[in-house]
């Protein structure tokens, strides 16, 4: 998001930096439920986490179809609500279902995990915005994580 969402909103949504404060406040307007939605869970199951992580998918590629801010930015919050829940739930199910003298290791990984790739996926990102689109490019970070869910719904079962 944080790489496509610029061009995204001004070459896509043909909005400046107001543009881009109000979609960053949108996204923190949902933060706030989604991390409350976490915390009132009484424990993260697989099942939620799958769903949640097609849930954040679907909202991705619901902002980058957007024709118009009006329609982006309760995507934006609808987003922050799933993604910020999605995280939570899933860094938590990864901290109970590992064994104790394992959380350290597998902490750090999931660490890594979450922005150690940043650089290496960024590049990737960049050269969708600027060869193919803004659209498209905001949309490959929803198809991979909609693909990742599919790939390791096996792996979150119950």
């Amino acid at each position: 998001m944080g790489i496509a969402l610029p061009p995204l909103v001004s070459r896509a949504l043909h909005q400046g930096g107001g543009g881009y404060g109000a979609m960053m406040a949108a996204f923190g307007v949902g933060g706030l439920p989604g991390a409350l939605l976490a915390a009132a869970q009484p424990e993260p199951t697989g099942r939620r986490v799958r769903w949640l992580a097609l849930a954040t998918a679907a909202t991705v590629i619901g902002i980058a179809v957007s024709p118009t801010m009006p329609i982006a930015l309760p995507a934006m919050a609808a987003l922050g609500v799933a993604s910020i829940w999605f995280i939570a739930s899933a860094n938590t199910l990864a901290q109970l279902r590992c064994a104790p003298d394992m959380r350290g290791r597998v902490m750090s990984l999931w660490g890594v995990a979450m922005t150690g790739t940043s650089p290496i996926t960024g590049f990737g990102v960049a050269a969708v915005v600027e060869f193919v689109g803004p659209r498209e490019g905001f949309s490959v970070a929803g198809i991979v994580l909609g693909a990742a869910a599919i790939a390791g719904w096996r792996a979150l079962r119950e």
